[in-house]
């Protein structure tokens, strides 16, 4: 298989959804992620955002199920519009404390996936 990303994503489960707040120059709205990973996190929203363009910068603030809530920049790699709005998100300027807990709870996940085969 030829795997272009960087880092593995998870899916979070639907009874412990990761909260995800984007906050841009023309919008902010409280969403939960579709997929995450330590790079970046995958966005689903039933209405469009003006604003929200390819390149664009937009502040995050992520609450991973049972910890703190945490803040990183992203930029907007890609977005598709077909049932639903879906935008891809890439983490910029992420601290090692946000890294780290992502990469945690990933691990969890997967580990949880394992446990269900």
């Amino acid at each position: 298989m030829n795997e272009k990303r960087r880092y593995i994503r998870v899916k979070p489960k639907p009874e412990e959804p990761v909260e995800i707040q984007l906050v841009g120059s023309n919008f902010i709205d409280i969403l939960n992620a579709k997929d995450i990973s330590e790079g970046g996190v995958g966005i689903i929203v039933d209405h469009d955002f003006e604003g929200c363009d390819i390149g664009g910068l937009i502040d995050i603030i992520i609450t991973l199920p049972k910890k703190k809530t945490f803040k990183v920049k992203g930029r907007i790699i890609h977005k598709h519009i077909t049932d639903s709005h879906f935008f891809g998100v890439e983490f910029i300027n992420i601290s090692e404390e946000a890294r780290s807990m992502i990469k945690e709870y990933v691990q969890k996940r997967l580990e949880e996936a394992k446990e269900i085969k």
